[in-house]
């Protein structure tokens, strides 16, 4: 809900901005054509004209498009059908916007996303995460690796911008890393942490946002996956998670039942698993919950199997 008021403010206020500039060019393009005259309520009315029409027509049509996906991940989870339906809100949104050429979601099928990556960032990174949760791994790489050498991010990064410039930036950091420790690259995770940490580091703490929670759930995640589960474990105990946060609250749990379970205590890691489930938001967390902690099992068996080999 803060997320949302936030992006609802920004988003009045890049309207308010594009009124000013559609007035200031207006008076100049009149001042040109009639030399010495001045144009100041004419000028005034259209940038009033351009916000109106922008705030009725424009802001308010991307903001419901993103509370109807935010709703299905809500009650479906991230299913194939909101990633569909995901791609279709995309398409739309640039081909409102678009003068040289309209879209289709046929042009998903060419792994080619950099159309999307100044104006639908956030939803971009979004798509991502919902190819990964439905096993289309190289579609979810190519976003972030097309994200990471753009040059709108390339710019945004060798800038000292604004806190919600850093926020953009830590957030794609998040999901390249939620990504790479997914697939278990460790060399990819370490390049990607090594440039995130002075933006993961303005927002580790914040107690505004919950986007400090997600960072801490991130490091988490990445020492289980080097293996250091007593650094894991601490790191999981001494962090105040909001606990208004089902989905932050599911992910903290998982991870204390997949910690519990690799340090030998089976009792801990179901109670926590059944912790987990109690705050997964529909059916289909609740079946990835379960599908992950059997996978985190078989591979840590598979591990203890080749530690034993290469002991003999």
């Amino acid at each position: 809900m803060k997320n949302r008021k936030f992006y609802q403010v920004l988003s009045v206020l890049v309207e308010l901005l594009l009124a000013v500039i559609v007035a200031d060019l207006a008076e100049s393009i009149l001042e040109l054509l009639f030399p010495g005259e001045k144009f100041y309520i004419l000028s005034l009315l259209m940038g009033i004209l351009c916000f109106i029409y922008r705030c009725i027509f424009a802001g308010p049509r991307i903001m419901r498009e993103s509370i109807y996906i935010e709703r299905r991940l809500y009650t479906e989870g991230q299913t194939e059908v909101v990633m569909s339906e995901l791609e279709r809100i995309l398409v739309r949104q640039y081909n409102r916007k678009s003068f040289s050429g309209k879209l289709d979601v046929q042009f998903f099928e060419n792994n080619n996303y950099k159309p999307f990556i100044k104006d639908n960032f956030f939803n971009l990174c979004l798509l991502m995460e919902l190819y990964l949760s439905n096993g289309k791994k190289d579609k979810a790489v190519q976003i972030i690796e097309q994200i990471h050498t753009s040059n709108g991010f390339q710019s945004m990064r060798s800038n000292d911008g604004p806190r919600f410039v850093k926020k953009k930036i830590a957030v794609f950091y998040i999901a390249a890393l939620e990504l790479y420790i997914e697939l278990a690259d460790m060399e990819k995770a370490d390049f990607y942490l090594s440039e995130a940490k002075p933006y993961l580091e303005c927002f580790k703490n914040s107690k505004i946002s919950d986007i400090g929670a997600i960072i801490c759930l991130t490091h988490i995640k990445y020492q289980f996956l080097k293996g250091n589960y007593t650094q894991a474990l601490q790191w999981v105990n001494q962090y105040d998670f909001p606990k208004n946060n089902k989905n932050i609250m599911a992910n903290k749990y998982e991870i204390l039942s997949f910690l519990y379970y690799v340090l030998g205590s089976q009792e801990e890691s179901d109670k926590y698993l059944g912790m987990a489930e109690e705050n997964c938001m529909n059916q289909w967390a609740k079946d990835k919950l379960r599908k992950d902690y059997e996978d985190m099992k078989n591979k840590h068996s598979l591990n203890c199997e080749r530690k034993i080999s290469y002991e003999e």
